[in-house]
């Protein structure tokens, strides 16, 4: 609704006076005894003034001299039902620093309704006196949300909110608009209010709103909207150093874009939410195009410093195009936290950037409860936690879905430096699909992602034990690379020690055009192994048309480690290093336990454990060999065309239409190739010759 105003907007703030039409004057050296008609028959005060041209059937103009004015109750200023020719209150040099209006603390300073604006105007130590007022300005119209009520390029500073569902600065109700206003310096002491509040189809654009502070845990220093304040739209602003209990940029706020978020701090402890919170019932939440900056959380148990979405209602949040650099949470989350209650609410990422943003878990962004998590096209660059989860962390039964993202140079202190899963209920599903862990680091487990699925002690529970349930998921045509991890899995870690119920044993946890590639693990000990894969599972996890190669460890299974059931197809294990040694001994594959699967795969040295090198040499059509990559040295695992495993492979249902990892048709000549590439080549012309 209020984009259709814009047009409107631009009218008003440069319009020309039409038809018959008052200017009034107010100025330091006036008499409030004049009739205020001319700058030499000016008003003494600016209570005279609005009192003059409130609420007139004709159109006015006040124009207020230089100066520094008091007041001591609140101003009232209503125009005409008119959209173009608007009452006007402006400053005379334009310049707000000029013109004055102090309320010295006595008093909210001016409400303002329909078909008026008022600009040039500096409104200073104003306070509100009732619900749904401001210290400063109150703009908008209640009465007929058609006609607007403007203030713009203004300065509202050390006003104060003493009171619930009010302002401190600006209230912005139905049809109201702030633009081009600084708003500073003032502080929050009630609950649901804020220093800007809005209405449903407010208006504030090009603002700052900086320095700022609540004092109050329900209140916030930045913008708040009043329940939940549908249609309403924050629009080019700049809100800077903020600092309240939680929320101290936004609360409640629906919609927010082209947006600087930055430098906002949230102090009290149990508390989530630096900058952004947004939990408000069935109303969702999006922000297009901002920026995210350097926001803090400080609650020893806070989450999201950047935004918190918390809903249980099934709605839609989108949050796209946005960047998130160097916000720092000191529990979970440094950039974002959704906790999703309800099992069909969606919470969308499209082309976002998360960089250097810390936390304990989830170095940027933590997913709990219900419903679904969706990124598509977004990266996350330089994030750390000092615990799981690098740049992601999931938990509980959330579903998390990854398309087209790339995770790259995160780290995590503990394990996951990529992204952790700690699945602590049943059900939840995640799927990455042409996706990129590159350069990540973990200090124990799981270089590029870790999922750990292992029964836990519960502490603050008399130390009983709660299961972590199996991860429902699959990685497709995804790419780890250059990972690393001390103590296993320097590309991907997995640890399950309850086996799936029958009723899931169809949704494995699946890997399928995947390359594993110069991943390391550092570790010395026993078992520090698993350089592209470290899999310890009772869950039958699924590995088809993958590579395994070039990764490096110092004890061995340097390709992959795995303890009990696994499925293994079509996939090429072949030419991994032990202490950076090529092809040596047993390097590629160690196997431990019982439950294995293998069938149509390439490993150059077989299996280690005398046990498992009958198990491999007696599968379905695998063997032992060398693949013949393009150019193994330049990183070019692509097949050449003398590779044995050419047309070697085993047809399954879902390559029907597929692609391997660079987008070629998946099934090329007779079969299906090993590996994640596909061998493509130009057919010729053929030449009869008679």
């Amino acid at each position: 609704m209020a984009r259709k105003y814009w047009a409107v907007i631009c009218g008003i703030l440069a319009f020309a006076w039409t038809g018959d039409a008052t200017t009034y004057y107010v100025s330091m050296t006036g008499d409030d005894t004049n009739d205020g008609k001319s700058a030499a028959t000016a008003f003494r005060t600016v209570a005279k003034g609005f009192a003059t041209i409130h609420d007139k059937s004709r159109r006015d103009e006040l124009i207020i001299g230089a100066g520094h004015y008091t007041v001591t109750k609140v101003l009232s200023f209503a125009g005409e039902y008119s959209n173009t020719e608007p009452d006007v209150a402006r400053g005379e040099t334009g310049n707000p620093e000029d013109v004055v209006i102090d309320a010295e603390g006595k008093c909210n300073i001016l409400n303002t309704t329909r078909g008026v604006l008022v600009s040039g105007i500096t409104f200073l130590n104003g306070v509100s006196t009732a619900g749904l007022t401001a210290g400063g300005v109150r703009t908008g119209n209640a009465e007929n949300a058609n006609y607007l009520s403007v203030v713009s390029n203004c300065v509202i500073s050390s006003c104060t909110c003493t009171n619930k569902n009010a302002s401190a600065a600006a209230f912005v109700g139905p049809s109201g608009l702030l633009v081009d206003c600084v708003i500073t310096n003032c502080t929050v002491e009630a609950n649901s209010c804020g220093t800007v509040t809005l209405n449903s189809g407010a208006i504030v654009s090009n603002c700052m709103i900086a320095a700022n502070i609540s004092h109050h845990e329900s209140g916030t220093s930045g913008i708040y909207g009043y329940q939940g304040a549908r249609n309403a739209q924050v629009i080019n602003c700049r809100i800077l150093r903020n600092a309240a209990p939680y929320a101290a940029a936004a609360l409640q706020v629906t919609n927010l874009e082209r947006c600087e978020i930055a430098g906002n701090v949230a102090t009290a402890d149990l508390h989530n939410g630096a900058a952004v919170y947004h939990n408000y019932g069935s109303t969702a939440f999006c922000a297009t195009n901002c920026l995210f900056e350097a926001n803090t959380n400080l609650c020893w148990e806070g989450c999201g410093a950047a935004i918190y979405i918390s809903h249980a209602d099934t709605v839609t949040n989108e949050v796209i195009d946005c960047r998130f650099v160097g916000n720092v949470a000191s529990n979970t989350a440094g950039a974002v936290q959704c906790t999703v209650g309800g099992e069909t609410s969606l919470v969308r990422f499209s082309r976002c950037r998360f960089a250097q943003n810390r936390a304990q878990n989830g170095g940027a962004f933590c997913c709990s409860g219900l419903g679904y998590i969706d990124f598509t096209d977004c990266s996350f660059e330089g994030n750390e936690a000092t615990e799981q989860g690098g740049a992601l962390q999931q938990t509980d039964q959330v579903n998390l879905s990854m398309t087209g993202c790339r995770l790259e140079g995160n780290h995590a202190g503990d394990s996951g430096g990529g992204i952790s899963f700690q699945q602590r209920h049943s059900g939840a599903d995640f799927a990455a699909t042409n996706c990129v862990f590159a350069s990540n680091t973990a200090v124990n487990y799981g270089g590029g992602a870790a999922v750990d699925s292992i029964n836990v002690k519960d502490g603050e529970d008399n130390n009983t034990t709660y299961p972590l349930y199996p991860l429902y998921g699959a990685f497709y045509s995804c790419i780890f690379t250059n990972n690393l991890a001390t103590k296993g899995g320097g590309g991907f870690w997995l640890r399950e020690n309850k086996k799936r119920p029958a009723s899931v044993q169809n949704r494995p946890l699946t890997f399928r055009n995947c390359l594993f590639a110069r991943n390391t693990v550092t570790g010395t000990a026993q078992y520090d192994a698993g350089g592209g894969l470290y899999l310890v599972s009772y869950a039958y996890p699924e590995i088809d048309a993958c590579t395994i190669t070039d990764n490096d460890t110092k004890w061995g299974g340097a390709g992959l480690y795995h303890r009990w059931y696994i499925v293994l197809r079509n996939t090429i294990v072949a030419n991994n290093r032990q202490n950076g040694v090529l092809n040596s001994s047993n390097d590629d594959w160690f196997r431990s336990g019982s439950g294995v699967t293998v069938s149509n795969c390439c490993a150059w040295s077989l299996p280690k454990n005398a046990d498992a090198k009958p198990l491999f040499t007696g599968s379905t059509h695998s063997f032992s060999a060398n693949p013949f990559f393009a150019d193994f040295a330049a990183g070019d695992y692509t097949l050449l065309s003398l590779s044995p495993c050419r047309n070697a492979g085993t047809y399954q249902e879902w390559m029907d239409g597929a692609t391997d990892l660079t987008g070629n048709a998946r099934i090329f000549g007779e079969k299906v190739d090993m590996g994640c590439y596909e061998r493509v080549y130009q057919l010729g012309t053929i030449l009869q010759v008679h």
